[in-house]
């Protein structure tokens, strides 16, 4: 996967694009906040259904993006 993020921002965006390095070139694109919430911060990650995409596929998709994320609130949590 090729993965290019917006510019760094003081908003909290995180928007980024996915492209297969193989495949059809299609760009998927990711809307990805960061959020103050009291002392820390809770990230947002909004997950499409591509058309073309079965739900099986979906469903996959989905996991992998809770790996990434469950692994980023582990490595955020151990560096507190």
């Amino acid at each position: 996967m090729r993965v290019e993020f917006v510019p760094a921002n003081p908003f909290g965006v995180v928007d980024h694009w996915v492209t297969p390095l193989a495949g059809d070139g299609s760009v998927v694109d990711v809307p990805l906040r960061v959020v103050p919430n009291g002392v820390g911060s809770e990230v947002l990650l909004t997950l499409f259904q591509q058309p073309g995409m079965s739900d099986d596929q979906y469903a996959a998709d989905a996991a992998l993006v809770q790996d990434d994320l469950e692994r980023l609130k582990r490595i955020v949590e151990a560096s507190i």
